[in-house]
């Protein structure tokens, strides 16, 4: 089957996804006091989805598009949607200092 290209197709409908999904989160990082009140802070993380985020249920059979000018959510035709992410963070932090007022 042949995709065809400069077709208009319409949007419709809403993504479903599951209202509550469980995540593992794990991070690591220094903080640096560079001065009383000056602060610099590196770290990294890691964040999985640990259960499937897609409000779907599996098909057996899938097709992206049963008529001309519609195509289907691939989400709508997976199975086992997940999503994780890694970085690093970098911070800057400047402390004031209040006085404090009598009672």
């Amino acid at each position: 089957m042949w995709v065809k290209s400069n077709v208009k197709n319409n949007v419709s409908g809403k993504l479903k996804i599951k209202s509550v999904i469980p995540e593992f989160v794990s991070s690591a990082g220094f903080q640096f006091f560079l001065h009383e009140k000056f602060q610099i802070s590196l770290g990294m993380f890691y964040n999985r989805l640990l259960t499937d985020i897609s409000g779907y249920s599996s098909p057996d059979a899938f097709r992206l598009s049963t008529q001309p000018g519609h195509v289907k959510s691939m989400m709508e035709g997976s199975n086992k949607v997940s999503a994780s992410s890694m970085g690093i963070k970098v911070s800057f932090r400047y402390l004031l200092h209040f006085r404090e007022f009598p009672h």
